[in-house]
């Protein structure tokens, strides 16, 4: 189904693939919006696998067309992240962003993000902002990191039409912010999960201490292990739940 900018399947393999695999139509341009009932290959930031079961969740891509330079990329982090936490607090949820790219309620993971990128001379053109929240499923696979929903947090169910168009709202909000350079970092930072506490992390195949202090810039996490700071890049170390 086709309305306006947005295009709705029953399935499809992901929501990103199809939008990225549209790139060069005349449909694919800012705000257009991709959802489905059901991935054959839904997928997560470095090819995980996540499942969703038929029509409880939100699926959804958002094309957006940032001209941003590559060193700012993890910006796009920033924005999608703190619009599902903003979106999850208008349900009475306190949601954490867990770096890079999840968000944690109550140390179970409720949503998932990938951001895939189109570049032209390091400068991101064009982007597929993809989302996967867990709306009405109450039944999940074993993960690293234990799932949870919408339902099971709020003991009710929620028309998933509704979720998606207010994750629109929040998600083009802060872009309009971010544009005008009113974009609230502070309040993306105060949402780390974890932030200022000592917990295990693996690094290696090694266990250890650390105190998340920050996300910088550039989208690393800085940790204190043992009194000093080091710098990590996603895959260099993983929460232990």
């Amino acid at each position: 189904m086709i309305a306006k900018n947005n295009i709705h399947f029953d399935k499809i393999s992901s929501t990103n693939d199809y939008a990225l695999s549209i790139k060069n139509h005349f449909l694919f341009k800012e705000g257009l919006i991709i959802s489905t009932n059901f991935q054959n290959n839904g997928k997560g930031q470095y090819s995980n696998n996540w499942h969703s079961e038929y029509a409880k969740n939100l699926l959804i891509s958002i094309v957006i067309y940032p001209n941003l330079s590559i060193k700012k990329k993890f910006d796009l982090n920033k924005i999608a992240s703190l619009a599902v936490c903003e979106l999850l607090c208008c349900f009475g949820l306190n949601a954490y962003i867990k770096w890079p790219n999840d968000i944690i309620v109550n140390d179970k993971k409720i949503c998932g993000i990938l951001i895939e990128n189109i570049l032209s001379n390091k400068t991101i053109k064009k982007s597929v902002i993809g989302f996967g929240i867990n709306i009405n499923q109450t039944k999940f696979k074993k993960y690293n990191i234990p799932a949870t929903s919408l339902k099971m947090l709020n003991q009710k169910s929620y028309k998933v039409k509704k979720v998606k168009k207010e994750l629109i709202n929040y998600f083009f909000n802060n872009l309009y912010l971010y544009r005008k350079g009113n974009f609230d970092n502070n309040k993306y930072n105060d949402l780390i999960y974890s932030l200022n506490m000592k917990r295990d992390y693996l690094i290696g195949d090694k266990i250890v201490k650390g105190v998340i202090k920050e996300i910088d810039h550039t989208g690393n996490l800085i940790i204190s292990v043992s009194g000093e700071k080091k710098t990590f890049k996603a895959k260099e170390i993983s929460y232990i739940f």
